[in-house]
């Protein structure tokens, strides 16, 4: 499997994997990788090689330790901290630090502020309503809606494949109760401002797939 170096997408979902072999690392063109529904307890290190990776779907496994290349940001995305777009009733504006992002949230009404990286590959769309705020993430590969917060001990970035695998995923729900779909206005903002540190999907709430 090492050898298919040209592949950019591998899906192993729904498998009975107790292990992944090192040679996955040698996939370097890989930009998606699910895993998901195996009997994962470890992730190879060479994986941290995948610099131009940008979806890792690990649910459904017994996972108990990630490894320290997570926390890395990959060489495939923007550098930290580089500036947004924003687009506010059809006005662009460039935000540039933290108290830019703020002073236009602030202004945001109704209808809600769109934000996008330079490139334009990911964007953010952000409704402040309270209680019943709203995140929609958009990239070149996904549309997904937010899915409330992150419960403590959650995998960071916690996604599903749909609102249907939500439901039966422990990490979306609480004793079978109906999830979160909203989010309060602070934490809308906190992910906005995640967004304009990392250039990436932010991971203080869950996401869905958008059907």
């Amino acid at each position: 499997m090492g050898d298919l170096t040209a592949l950019t997408r591998l899906d192993l979902t729904g498998n009975r994997l107790a292990a992944l072999p090192e040679s996955l690392g040698n996939l370097t063109a890989l930009t998606r990788l699910a895993v998901t529904d195996n009997q994962l307890t470890a992730l190879p290190e060479s994986l941290g090689n995948l610099t131009g990776l940008t979806r890792l779907d690990l649910a459904g496994n017994r996972l108990t330790v990630l490894p320290a290349w997570l926390g890395r940001p990959s060489a495939g995305g923007p550098p930290p901290n580089s500036p947004l777009q924003a687009w506010l009733d059809d006005t662009p504006t460039t935000l540039n630090n933290g108290a830019d992002l703020d002073t236009l949230l602030d202004r945001v009404r109704s209808g809600g502020v769109s934000l996008s990286t330079e490139d334009d590959e990911r964007r953010l769309f952000v409704e402040l309503a309270g209680d019943a705020s709203a995140l929609v993430w958009e990239d070149e590969e996904d549309i997904m809606i937010s899915w409330g917060p992150v419960p403590p001990d959650a995998p960071a970035g916690q996604t599903a494949a749909d609102a249907e695998y939500a439901y039966s995923d422990p990490w979306f729900t609480e004793s079978g109760d109906e999830p979160p779909l909203a989010l309060t206005a602070a934490q809308a903002r906190q992910a906005a401002h995640e967004f304009l540190r990392t250039g990436r999907r932010p991971t203080c709430v869950q996401w869905v797939d958008k059907p």
